[in-house]
């Protein structure tokens, strides 16, 4: 059995390819000013597997939504393809997802101790030790976390979450 061509490239080649850290920053997305400093891609073989909770396919992410009567607001931060859905590396009143009258927002403070430093941001965590800091996102403690917050346009807080298994449906609180 010969060699099996990925992309034009025989699999050798692909693995040397994907052992180089490739930034992706040349017309990095903003989100409310605010440059997107996670659209970059990292060797396959570190980068994050989904977990369903702080990092998903873009897809899924889309679905899980719509199965909950939410509408994707299509701006999610993405790294190798996966939609970030931590709150904490958006900015404040980053809006994820809209429903009829209401919409899911990121509020909130970040403090996240890593490698015996705090760090009040995302951003702040990258700029001390790279963005390769993200490849060991399992160490990182968050001691204060930011929330997916609830609200029906009106009401500014109805009910929050951190993470997509707590997602509730749109219709519960008439959003």
């Amino acid at each position: 059995m010969g060699h099996r061509s990925i992309g034009g490239l025989d699999s050798c080649n692909r693995r040397r390819e994907l052992l180089k850290v490739i930034p992706f920053c040349s017309q990095s997305p903003t989100i409310g000013g605010v440059v997107s400093y996670i659209n970059w891609r990292l060797p396959l073989f570190e980068c994050m597997e989904p977990d369903l909770l702080n990092f998903i396919h873009e897809d899924a992410l889309k679905l899980m939504l719509d199965l909950k009567g939410w509408q994707y607001a299509k701006n999610a931060l993405l790294l190798n393809g996966l939609a970030v859905v931590k709150p904490d590396f958006y900015p404040p009143r980053h809006i994820l997802a809209t429903g009829r009258k209401g919409y899911i927002y990121a509020e909130g403070q970040t403090r996240i101790d890593y490698a015996g430093q705090v760090f009040v941001s995302v951003e702040d965590l990258f700029t001390t030790h790279g963005k390769e800091a993200i490849l060991n996102f399992k160490n990182w403690v968050f001691l204060e976390e930011k929330e997916w917050v609830l609200t029906d346009g009106q009401i500014p807080f109805i009910s929050s979450f951190t993470t997509l298994d707590a997602l509730p449906k749109r219709t519960k609180y008439r959003c």
